[in-house]
């Protein structure tokens, strides 16, 4: 990977090749951007299917032992599944939170136009071809066919078809941040 500096009119001011130099010796200015460019040769969205990762396992046991872990803050703080008490979510406030989202889902109509924004993205723009509950995640979510390619899959998630379209081109929304 290699680190590089863009000055704030987004010209290459300079490569960060020193690794132990710390970044005040580079013309770092108000607006500069760091920008890392990988030549590793990963694909774009390798690493995003997690079922494909290999993981790695700390027994609790030694967990426990060492004093910076996670799970020894948590102990200490009394934080998370380490406050003395389990927690669960009440029934009513899980069937309450799916009564709101089925009422906000259900003015999402189907085959709409829709915008996307995120921060700091250029707007993307697609169809509304899916809006119910799914299998593989609680809640309810939207599925877009996007106008360009930069979905996740083709509308199939763990062999169940939500909606057909081309090969990256479906999003899966669960939060309802658009009308």
């Amino acid at each position: 990977m290699q680190p590089v500096l863009y000055a704030a009119d987004e010209h290459l001011s300079s490569k960060l090749d020193q690794e132990d130099a710390r970044l005040g010796l580079y013309p770092a200015d108000d607006g500069c951007h760091i920008y890392v460019i990988d030549h590793s040769g990963g694909r774009l969205g390798e690493y995003e299917d997690a079922s494909k990762m290999e993981k790695y396992r700390v027994l609790q046991k030694a967990c426990d032992q060492r004093p910076d872990s996670l799970c020894s803050f948590l102990k200490r703080s009394k934080l998370g599944r380490c406050n003395g008490k389990e927690w669960v979510r009440p029934e009513g406030e899980t069937t309450q939170c799916l009564k709101e989202e089925k009422a906000q889902a259900s003015a999402i109509p189907t085959g709409s136009h829709c915008d996307m924004q995120s921060s700091g993205q250029p707007p993307h723009w697609g169809f509304v071809m899916y809006v119910g509950l799914r299998d593989f995640k609680s809640g309810y979510c939207t599925g877009i066919c996007c106008e360009g390619p930069l979905g996740k899959n083709d509308g199939t998630v763990n062999e169940k078809c939500y909606i057909q379209c081309p090969a990256f081109l479906n999003l899966s929304v669960g939060q309802w941040g658009f009308p």
